[in-house]
């Protein structure tokens, strides 16, 4: 047996072993402190001033939905208010391409509720840009919101960002609050964001984007929660990697974000992430999960990923623009801070890599039944992780009192120990050839994201499918 070979399969154990591990870690800690969070409110005089903002483009299948969750959690909060971010995107969509769905805007649903629900604290703004992403919503959205409260303290106004689709757990607002107002309050709460929301059920099997949903978990678990808990825990985070931010369940205190020079055009959440690092801002992860819905398809999957690793392989690019504008900051060694967050990244796909290589060498030097052996073995170390990665998944939601059934296929259970590395595998290829990548345009929706829901309460499906425009 050649050393490669053995070499590979006890490094594919370790790896394995130590993400079950942060894994079930993260898992433990969210359950416990989730449920033993704040017993009493904070003092109604302590408060800070919250605006909680939701950027929506063609939002209309779940307007009512994401309204009554956030209105329910924030109602007992006088000093929280709920701002829903329009854009005249969405109109010029509607205009241009017939395509589009017919009816009421999200402008006109969000209003007509805010009407009936006069009591939930919830006001629309409407940003001009015919191209709106994400991010310039959100930069719109907070400079306006700063006009109106010029006269308060900038560092007790707090900006709460989440996707549409977001639902955030009962004790989000509570647990925030109480950290807020804590000893030494971190001006930058994350909330992690889990793609396991119930309507990952309703997909259709197999199902990429479900196999994707738990693998990610495994990420937003083990990385984006134990790993970054650890990191908020140092004392010096000088040469840490760097950590980007999540852009649905982010808590970030105005006199910061401006201090950051407000959400970044071309990554609303992850680029935040590095200019915060890079500043030394204090950061906390929350232990209240926010749940959100998995991508509806291939297409809508693939479009998420296309933005997602446009941020996280921005970190260089990120990092040079930002020292130019801050030379004092080369002291904390940014470069190889940018190094290290991509070597984390890449540990699930690092697997992946790792059981190839495993398999070519094991049947280029060993005789076909033994290569069949150690390469049998060696699916099974992945195949028995990605077992415990759905159980604690169950779990974990059960816990939560958000229980998800994950009734995989015998297709999704063969393949899916390796579809998030090799996805993983596919994209860093994808940006390096960014200039193949199908730009997104006023047809295809510049930020859109599908919903599982074409209307309010009824599944996704073939049939009711709304059109998105070209892929």
């Amino acid at each position: 047996m050649t050393i490669v070979t053995l070499s590979c399969l006890a490094l594919l154990l370790l790896l394995t072993i130590q993400a079950l591990k942060r894994t079930r870690s993260a898992v433990d800690w969210v359950s416990r402190y989730s449920h033993t969070q704040l017993q009493h409110l904070p003092d109604l005089g302590s408060y800070p001033r919250l605006f909680v903002l939701l950027p929506a483009l063609e939002e209309q299948a779940i307007v009512p939905a994401t309204l009554d969750h956030f209105s329910r959690l924030t109602s007992p909060f006088l000093c929280i208010e709920i701002v829903v971010v329009t854009s005249n995107l969405e109109n010029v969509r509607r205009e241009q391409f017939a395509t589009q769905i017919s009816g009421p805007t999200t402008a006109n649903l969000v209003d007509a509720w805010a009407a009936q629900n006069p009591a939930a604290r919830v006001r629309r703004l409407h940003d001009p840009d015919f191209g709106g992403s994400k991010a310039t919503k959100l930069a719109f959205a907070t400079s306006v919101l700063l006009n109106t409260e010029s006269k308060s303290d900038s560092s007790r106004i707090v900006f709460a960002v989440y996707d549409f689709d977001s639902r955030p757990s009962a004790n989000t607002f509570t647990e925030y609050l109480a950290r807020f107002n804590s000893e030494i309050p971190a001006p930058v709460v994350q909330q992690v964001p889990h793609p396991i929301g119930m309507e990952i059920d309703a997909l259709r099997s197999p199902s990429l984007s479900r196999l994707f949903a738990i693998g990610h978990l495994e990420r937003s678990l083990g990385l984006e929660t134990h790993h970054y808990r650890e990191v908020d825990a140092a004392s010096v985070h000088t040469h840490r990697a760097l950590r980007g931010c999540m852009g649905a369940g982010l808590f970030i205190r105005a006199d910061t974000l401006m201090m950051a020079g407000n959400f970044p055009p071309d990554s609303d959440d992850i680029r935040l992430g590095y200019r915060l690092d890079l500043l030394g801002i204090k950061r906390e992860t929350l232990a209240s999960p926010n749940w959100v819905q998995p991508p509806p398809n291939i297409f809508a999957l693939f479009k998420q990923l296309r933005r997602i690793y446009g941020g996280v392989y921005s970190s260089f690019t990120e990092v040079r623009l930002f020292l130019t504008a801050n030379p004092h900051l080369r002291a904390s060694t940014p470069f190889a801070r940018a190094v290290r967050r991509h070597v984390q990244d890449a540990a699930i796909g690092g697997r992946t890599c790792l059981f190839g290589l495993l398999v070519a060498t094991a049947y280029a030097g060993q005789p076909i039944s033994i290569a069949t052996a150690l390469s049998f073995f060696a699916w099974g170390t992945q195949a028995f992780a990605f077992y415990l990665v759905v159980t604690q998944a169950r779990k974990f939601s059960i816990r939560l009192n958000h229980p998800v059934q994950l009734r995989l296929s015998p297709c999704e259970w063969l393949l899916g120990p390796f579809v998030r590395g090799a996805l993983q595998m596919i994209f860093p290829i994808s940006y390096i050839g960014g200039r193949l990548w199908a730009r997104e345009d006023i047809r295809t929706g510049i930020g859109k994201t599908p919903r599982l829901f074409a209307a309010a309460g009824q599944p996704f499906n073939a049939t009711n499918r709304r059109n998105d425009g070209p892929e």
